[in-house]
């Protein structure tokens, strides 16, 4: 099996107004690959942050064994002390010129390869695809096939997870429910628990039903 390298543990965050993010128990293994997924504003970049160690937990414990380089969908800036990789940098066809000149993509793409020169063991992705065109999520998912160490993705590009995710974790509700396999797999295993949680309500008002009768 391989090796454990965060755990968090009875961990809980307030999302400002939004309630408390409640974690009790979520493990991240060497050389998995992590999707999350959920609607707007329940807590997913703040999951991240917690992974990071961004942001410090209200209550509980959050204990790394490894370095984590970290692409955030907000940047206010697009320098970075790193070396660059400039076999990465041609193929994302960045432009030689000053960045404040380089289109929404053009950015994306130089933060991503700032990002991945860093070389960690781990790596976390804050909606990657985001102002990418199509060759360019392609080009960004043959890359990270070929990275070697953790990926923790937030995005709500079904392709992009479907290709590199085997594991997703859906936040919703303040909680965070594990799934294995990526999105598409993720899909078909949801419908089959609303399937069940139907009969189960199914099953519970005909047996509500045929009481009422024999009282």
């Amino acid at each position: 099996m391989n090796a454990l390298i965060v755990n968090l543990q009875n961990v809980e965050k307030r999302l400002g107004t939004k309630g408390i993010l409640t974690v009790p128990s979520l493990n991240i293994y060497e050389h998995e690959r992590i999707g999350i997924i959920g609607n707007n504003g329940v807590g997913k970049t703040t999951l991240l942050n917690l992974i990071s160690g961004k942001l410090l937990p209200d209550r509980g414990k959050i204990q790394r064994q490894v370095a984590f380089a970290y692409y955030e969908q907000i940047s206010l800036s697009d320098s970075t002390n790193v070396p660059l990789d400039k076999e990465l940098l041609s193929r994302f066809r960045v432009p030689k010129v000053t960045s404040s000149k380089f289109s929404g993509g053009e950015s994306a793409k130089l933060r991503l390869t700032q990002t991945l020169s860093a070389y960690e063991p781990g790596l976390l992705l804050d909606e990657p695809t985001s102002h990418l065109d199509g060759n360019g999520v392609n080009l960004l998912v043959e890359e990270l096939r070929y990275y070697y160490g953790t990926l923790v993705v937030v995005s709500h590009d079904r392709y992009f997870l479907d290709q590199l995710a085997t594991k997703i974790w859906e936040v919703a509700n303040g909680k965070v429910t594990e799934y294995p396999g990526n999105y598409t797999k993720y899909l078909a295993l949801k419908k089959a628990e609303d399937a069940r949680q139907q009969r189960r309500a199914t099953d519970y008002l005909k047996e509500k039903k045929q009481l009422k009768q024999a009282l």
